[in-house]
């Protein structure tokens, strides 16, 4: 099913019809939904209705029209209609929906001149749910008819139900994944709401996204990205994007003057001025939501050497201040005549004759002696216009531009991860030390009771303390420390009663409470002197609690299973970190990536321990989304939809202590551009029938 967040005009002969049945004391319902393939503007640049949309009676061209099947009423000036157009004749590009009343009347009318809804063919039915709002009708002034067909007779109560249920969706979770087993972690992200708990997001900062008709538009801090293709409007999942940068100077969005750029140099006779061109600005789909929202107030930087008889060029303040760094320069350009967009000094222009708004870019793998610096050429008696400057140390353009007001600016990347936290009672059963040293394990006798506290005397010897602990699994411990002299060393031991054993883990050297994670190496836990240190000092409220990434994790199972339902939004040619499992170090991890090349793409899972790798590979269609990987002790697995499942073999390469899942970022690489939409994960390796069903769909 299509989903449909619509910005219908209300027509006039609609607002009358709904004011003539609540004055009588009635609600106007709205019993049927057609589609036409007309295209035409409704709304102006400022978002505004147009006039002849609100005199509309009829559609410019209406193709098909059936009863609405379902519906609902989420707020007092909202409603959500569902209809279903069945495969057939006549067969049109969906540019044009209307909204009718049980009279016939047309209540409220969508097209556009620049963007269609899909195609009615003869193969698939279209079944769409449409979501309208307004604000200047009485509250609950307008309902919604079912058709009562039986064949959908259940379909109110269901779409209410996915309305206000947290889990929209519990009937595709077992064909999804294909199944019998249950995860222990299920997600799908829907539009508009961030990724539940245990997702942690991180975006601290206002940024670019995207709506649902696949335009730019500003992100408030703390939201999640949505992604949905340009084409069809589909949701595609939540998209997390890396730290971007523009070294520019100028105000690249909302320009005023021509602060930050310098010259044109290169002919006396160019001239270079900020002019409005809000009208050509609003014929390109993709900048229109932020010409309404004002994110760009409709002026650009207009270079003009019409009469001049050699090209010139402007430069914009600020370079990347990276000399020898790979760099991009882009913006948003047009001309009459021809333009370049190139690196200040010359190293080789990106040409560009497109009459209307298209990003240019030219990356440049700078000399070692030089910096990135942002220049656009207008060739001899030609214009050119450009908005959104940007020049970066990269490969690529960013996915979004970064908005600059008179100085570089940073977006900060998108952080999205899972855990750790803390699960099951303090281990410690006497961390207190009430009344005695009861449950530890004080080989020598060395550690003291005195006064509700574990007291180390005064010496040079290594005489530990010890509590058991669980070994390969990860833990924070925290204690209240008193030093009189010298330092404290928490380790990990395999064997009380053998030296040469233990794993330092941290020397404390100050009073107060101390809190820090571990991996752990050994069975026990150890409170000793630091080596070399005469010490003397006293412990109390020693907490050892164990961490996983998420509750429900088991930690004692013999492997794992992960399901992501994720790409990269970049395309081909591009490298992706889907997903990493790890214990916080760079010592223990597991990792999904994959490389896009054209068509295909490689995929790989790998455990990380210690300085020991193991890879498995599968080569599949770039179209996949779903990637499986299982993982046990000492085998790895990975499969997507069109490869065969891979299977690697070694021994005593599990990796140990997972606690924390990051998306799109690996610990020893940058943040990848990344759409997520489905992930689940489950407590054991299951079958390679499971895993060759799973990722069907």
């Amino acid at each position: 099913m299509s989903e449909l967040s619509l910005s219908p005009v209300l027509t006039s002969a609609g607002l009358a019809a709904v004011a003539a049945a609540h004055g009588q004391g009635l609600q106007a319902k709205i019993t049927h939904i057609a589609l036409g393939d007309g295209g035409y503007a409704v709304r102006d640049a400022t978002d505004a209705p147009l006039a002849a949309a609100q005199a509309r009676t009829d559609m410019q061209s209406e193709q098909v029209r059936v009863t609405v099947y379902a519906g609902a009423i989420p707020g007092p000036q909202q409603i959500v209609v569902e209809a279903r157009i069945d495969a057939g004749k006549p067969n049109f590009w969906v540019k044009e929906v209307g909204f009718f009343l049980e009279d016939g009347t047309l209540f409220a009318i969508w097209s556009s001149d620049a963007l269609n809804l899909g195609f009615r063919g003869d193969l698939v039915p279209w079944v769409f749910r449409f979501a309208l709002a307004w604000t200047q009708l009485p509250e609950n002034a307008v309902t919604v008819e079912f058709s009562g067909d039986a064949g959908y007779s259940d379909l109110w109560g269901l779409l209410n139900d996915h309305i206000t249920s947290k889990d929209p969706h519990p009937s595709q979770i077992e064909p999804a994944f294909r199944t019998d087993c249950e995860p222990c972690l299920l997600e799908f992200a829907e539009p508009g709401e961030n990724l539940p708990a245990p997702f942690v997001f991180s975006q601290p900062g206002k940024g670019i996204g995207f709506n649902a008709a696949g335009q730019y538009t500003m992100v408030e801090p703390g939201r999640q990205r949505d992604w949905f293709d340009a084409e069809t409007r589909e949701y595609l999942g939540k998209l997390t994007l890396p730290t971007y940068r523009n070294s520019c100077a100028n105000w690249n969005a909302t320009p005023t003057d021509t602060t930050g750029v310098q010259g044109p140099y290169g002919d006396a006779n160019a001239v270079l001025t900020v002019v409005d061109d809000t009208q050509e600005l609003g014929k390109v789909h993709i900048l229109k939501q932020l010409l309404r929202e004002g994110t760009l107030n409709g002026n650009v930087f207009k270079v003009d050497n019409s009469l001049g008889s050699s090209s010139v060029y402007v430069a914009i303040d600020g370079n990347t201040s990276s000399p020898g760094a790979v760099t991009t320069i882009s913006a948003w350009c047009r001309t009459t005549n021809g333009g370049r967009i190139d690196m200040a000094g010359g190293f080789g222009a990106q040409n560009f004759t497109n009459s209307e708004y298209e990003r240019i870019h030219k990356t440049v793998d700078m000399p070692d002696d030089r910096s990135g610096k942002c220049a656009i050429i207008a060739e001899a008696g030609s214009t050119v216009w450009f908005i959104l400057n940007q020049c970066e140390v990269n490969a690529a353009p960013s996915f979004v531009p970064v908005i600059t007001q008179g100085a570089a600016a940073v977006t900060t990347a998108d952080v999205l991860t899972i855990g750790p936290v803390e699960i099951g009672d303090n281990l410690v059963e006497n961390g207190t030390f009430d009344a005695d040293l009861t449950g530890w394990i004080n080989p020598d006798g060395y550690w003291q009771w005195s006064s509700g506290l574990a007291y180390h005397p005064s010496g040079d010897e290594l005489k530990p303390l010890y509590w058991p602990i669980t070994p390969g699994k990860r833990y924070r411990v925290s204690m209240d420390v008193e030093l009189v002299a010298g330092q404290f060393n928490v380790f990990t031991d395999t064997d009380a009663a053998t030296t040469g054993t233990e794993i330092s883990i941290r020397n404390i050297a100050s009073d107060g409470n101390h809190s820090f994670d571990f991996t752990a190496q050994g069975s026990m836990l150890g409170i000793r002197r630091a080596p070399v240190v005469v010490t003397e000092g006293y412990i109390d409220n020693v907490r050892i609690v164990e961490l996983v990434p998420f509750e429900g994790w088991d930690s004692d199972a013999k492997g794992h299973t992960f399901l992501i339902d994720a790409f990269s939004p970049l395309g081909t040619d591009s490298a992706t970190n889907l997903m990493q499992v790890y214990d916080d170090t760079n010592t223990n991890t597991i990792e999904i990536y994959e490389f896009r090349h054209g068509d295909v793409k490689d995929i790989r899972s790998s455990y990380r321990v210690g300085t020991n790798r193991l890879f498995c590979d599968t080569t599949a269609d770039a179209r996949d989304e779903l990637t499986v990987s299982r993982t046990e002790h000492e085998t790895l697995s990975v499969k997507s939809a069109s490869s065969p499942l891979q299977t690697t073999f070694a021994e005593n390469r599990y990796p140990l202590g997972l606690c924390r899942i990051l998306f799109g970022k690996l610990w020893w690489g940058p943040q990848s551009e990344l759409t997520i939409k489905r992930f689940a994960v489950y407590n054991l390796p299951l079958s390679d029938s499971n895993l060759n069903a799973m990722v069907k769909k």
